[in-house]
């Protein structure tokens, strides 16, 4: 059977009519991709107003134990399956048999194979799902095949659904190649009005043996900064314990002063500097004063 292109963005799924084989890239971590399936995580997502919704998902994951769920159709029916898991390696793979408690057309209540594969890549995880045992009954493996693209393609926009509460959620980031526009366009996101006061702080990871550097490169930008009469405060810390660990205070009138410090040569020469140290992405905290 050929290999699955998961890169599209798109579900796929094959079938030679003995076994389907269906993928897709998700957009969220190995881990989480492996509760949504494989706990009662997938009643929040799985199934739709206009087909169906699983129900009752009752399960316990260790080789030998069992599980179920019942699917109540869009037509008020239910139908339950049921199984027993066969492999459990978190958050990597998955294998359990499946079997419908009730005649399914074309297939009955046989027993069937299904493994999940995760395989973590940029930006999320690949999953493979192999469902076997379909061996003289290939209409159904191919009603399947039908069935694996929707499941895959509703556990896509469940993904896409909690990875947006977790950027809300977590600090605001920023690349290398973001320029000032990207940059304020940021942190004026994050105040109630642009034109008070506001503090934030850069966390940042730095190459080690190199604080020497990021220190030296800081100083030399805080004195013209510091002249500039906009900024409340222009701090360089390190975390306590934390050789790679550092933060950047800065405290400003308003966005609009902000803006202009880092349209100074100064201010661009420093983020050069800290391009080159920084491991990975800086996050920006952004905070407003209570009073005042």
């Amino acid at each position: 059977m050929p290999t699955l292109p998961l890169d599209s963005g798109l579900p796929t799924a094959i079938t030679d009519g003995a076994t389907i084989l269906a993928g897709a890239f998700v957009p969220l971590d190995a881990e989480a991709t492996f509760d949504a399936l494989v706990s009662a995580t997938a009643e929040e997502w799985w199934g739709s107003a206009d087909t169906y919704r699983i129900t009752d998902w009752r399960f316990d994951p260790r080789p030998g134990g069992r599980w179920s769920v019942v699917v109540r159709g869009a037509d008020g029916s239910q139908r339950p399956a049921s199984g027993v898991f066969l492999e459990i390696a978190r958050p990597a793979r998955v294998v359990f048999t499946r079997k419908y408690e009730w005649d399914y057309p074309l297939l009955g209540r046989r027993d069937t194979i299904v493994t999940y594969r995760f395989d973590s890549a940029p930006g999320g995880v690949r999953v493979t799902v192999r469902h076997d045992g379909f061996e003289s009954a290939g209409p159904a493996a191919h009603e399947h095949v039908e069935g694996w693209v929707r499941v895959l393609q509703w556990l896509i926009e469940y993904a896409n659904a909690v990875s947006a509460k977790r950027r809300e959620a977590s600090p605001q980031t920023f690349t290398p190649d973001d320029g000032v526009d990207a940059i304020v366009a940021l942190v004026g996101a994050r105040l109630t009005d642009a034109s008070r006061p506001f503090a934030m702080m850069v966390d940042m990871e730095m190459r080690p043996n190199c604080a020497a550097v990021a220190a030296e490169a800081f100083t030399r930008a805080r004195a013209p900064t510091l002249a500039e009469d906009s900024p409340l405060a222009f701090e360089f810390l390190r975390e306590h314990g934390g050789l790679q660990r550092f933060v950047a205070y800065e405290a400003w009138r308003n966005l609009q002063d902000f803006d202009a410090h880092l349209r100074t040569p100064h201010a661009s020469a420093l983020r050069q500097a800290f391009n080159d140290l920084v491991v990975g992405l800086p996050e920006i905290r952004v905070y407003e004063p209570l009073s005042g």
